[in-house]
């Protein structure tokens, strides 16, 4: 948390309880954590960039921080206590895993969607990956990530269009429905998605 920020508060909550709460840390391990960032914010090499909470206040975050946030997600392997993978390789996989006719024009053509996918240097970082590890088992193989300014609507763009097809209308889950029987309705209307979850189990 910037100097600027020691003390504040985001929502009622101090930003080292916020810490603390988010990042599973110790409220001494939070303490830290929030004095790093400043001594990181008060060094004049340390790049800033304004983010703007919903409330209207602003921060200012270490680009390197931010960077260091999300670089999780392309070098999982390094977090061992968990086992999930990297974005790249569950991308690659989720292709793999359809007709191969398809795979080819699949590649092509990864659209990203949603708001998580704004981070910078997300889709340069995702198109790179993808195409080292398609060149080490496919021979000319076209790798293209699309990352369209748009991009973050288009879940929602995507749930309208299909919330007013007239074959999807017998789908919804409608308010009575659910307060009637929780969400056993999720596994009574998609019985598909519960057995999905017991291949994962």
């Amino acid at each position: 948390v910037s100097t600027q920020s020691t003390g504040a508060n985001v929502g009622g909550i101090r930003v080292e309880k916020m810490l603390s709460k988010l990042c599973n840390l110790k409220p001494s391990d939070a303490n830290f954590v929030k004095e790093e960032y400043a001594k990181c914010q008060s060094s004049q090499s340390c790049k800033t960039k304004e983010v703007i909470l919903p409330d209207g206040k602003s921060l200012e975050l270490s680009e390197t921080a931010l960077t260091q946030c999300t670089a999780g997600l392309f070098d999982f392997h390094e977090y061992q206590q968990y086992e999930y993978e990297s974005l790249q390789d569950m991308v690659y996989k989720g292709i793999m895993s359809t007709d191969i006719e398809v795979r080819k024009h699949i590649f092509a053509n990864i659209i990203l969607s949603g708001g998580n996918t704004l981070i910078d240097g997300l889709p340069e970082t995702l198109q790179e990956r993808l195409t080292v590890i398609s060149s080490l088992r496919h021979k000319n193989l076209r790798v293209k990530v699309v990352a369209s300014p748009e991009r973050k609507y288009f879940p929602w763009i995507g749930g309208s269009i299909i919330g007013s097809l007239s074959c999807y209308q017998n789908a919804w889950i409608k308010k009575a429905m659910y307060e009637d029987n929780g969400t056993r309705i999720l596994h009574t209307m998609f019985p598909q998605f519960t057995n999905a979850q017991r291949g994962f189990s």
